[in-house]
């Protein structure tokens, strides 16, 4: 008998595929929207280039989430990750009869109808929330899409031996190593978030001065140190796809404060000028790191001279745009801070 646990793609902004997945099987109502906005990045250039799941350091540059995301989800659902190399679809079954969604990492490679399948071998988590008459698997992933989740249905072969081959992979992320989360939802919990734009404007005051610590530089001038080191860092690569993840990522966090800017004005924090400049601003850095992303990932091995000087280009214009929508968010929100 088929058996189908209420899920909601969450797609407005990507957050990261664990964070959406999770996002996606919670009461998405204003209080999250605010925490969803709230939630800023910080640029941060780390020439040792250390690789950290959550904080997305695939490169120099990446961006570093506030720790709050985590915290305040697991408020409200109880997650449990655990390692497992054998058959899990009884395991799979029994949890999703009782309610509770599972969190798998999966090798593409063994994923029937996948683009990976039988080509390469792609590790990569999806939510697992039922299972059907012809025994197979509900999955919310960005097969079609990258970062934009959709519903699939998995044959139980594929499904249980992408999850087993997964877990023969051994990550230096110990969150990978565990291939497995069972999720519950705590029963009458929900998030209860209050917008603080105390918190907004003390953001991006981080954001405008940063600092400087040990190999770390953070804030904008994050960006500065990676437009100086770029040719350093470019050519020593071994994989430019996953350089440009990062800035892909980045994008993505424009595209949320661009709601952010929409919810600032709607409620009377910045004034209509300040709104229209700040999203031309946004709009304009979006692209940029879109644009940038899509470079690494096209001239994968194929990196010139010529192409890291149009990079370059572009992340001098980035620095530029963000010091401008940073000073001005800094003088329109300076007044209302303690509201």
């Amino acid at each position: 008998m088929e058996n189908v646990l209420p899920v909601i793609p969450y797609n407005k902004v990507f957050i990261h595929c664990w964070y959406n997945s999770f996002a996606s099987i919670v009461t998405i109502n204003d209080s999250y929207q605010a925490w969803i906005i709230s939630n800023n990045v910080d640029f941060v250039f780390n020439p040792k280039c250390t690789r950290n799941l959550f904080n997305w350091e695939y490169s120099p540059l990446y961006c570093r989430r506030n720790d709050d995301i985590i915290k305040e989800l697991k408020n409200i659902l109880n997650i449990k990750f655990i390692k497992t190399d054998t058959d899990i679809v009884d395991l799979a079954i029994e949890c999703l009869k009782n309610g509770k969604y599972l969190f798998a990492k999966f090798d593409r490679f063994y994923q029937q109808g996948h683009l990976d399948y039988y080509k390469y071998h792609n590790y990569h988590f999806n939510l697992i929330y039922g299972y059907g008459d012809n025994s197979d698997f509900y999955l919310l992933s960005d097969w079609k899409r990258q970062d934009y989740l959709d519903s699939f249905k998995i044959d139980c072969k594929s499904f249980n031996t992408s999850i087993i081959k997964a877990s023969q992979y051994q990550s230096d992320v110990v969150e990978f190593n565990n291939n497995l989360a069972i999720i519950e939802k705590k029963q009458g919990s929900f998030l209860d978030y209050k917008f603080n734009i105390k918190r907004i404007y003390l953001n991006n005051l981080s954001l405008l001065n940063g600092q400087e610590k040990n190999d770390e530089v953070n804030g904008i001038q994050a960006i500065k140190h990676l437009y100086d080191n770029l040719d350093v860092f470019a050519f020593d690569m071994k994989n430019y796809k996953k350089f440009s993840s990062p800035f892909y990522v980045l994008a993505q966090n424009e595209k949320r404060n661009i709601l952010l800017m929409d919810y600032l004005y709607q409620n009377k924090y910045i004034s209509k000028k300040c709104y229209i400049i700040a999203i031309e601003l946004y709009e304009t850095l979006k692209e940029n790191w879109e644009i940038i992303s899509l470079m690494f990932m096209k001239y994968n091995h194929c990196l010139t001279d010529s192409i890291v000087t149009r990079i370059k280009q572009r992340l001098i214009k980035i620095y530029d745009h963000e010091l401008k929508v940073c000073e001005l968010l800094e003088q329109n929100l300076r007044s209302v801070r303690n509201g």
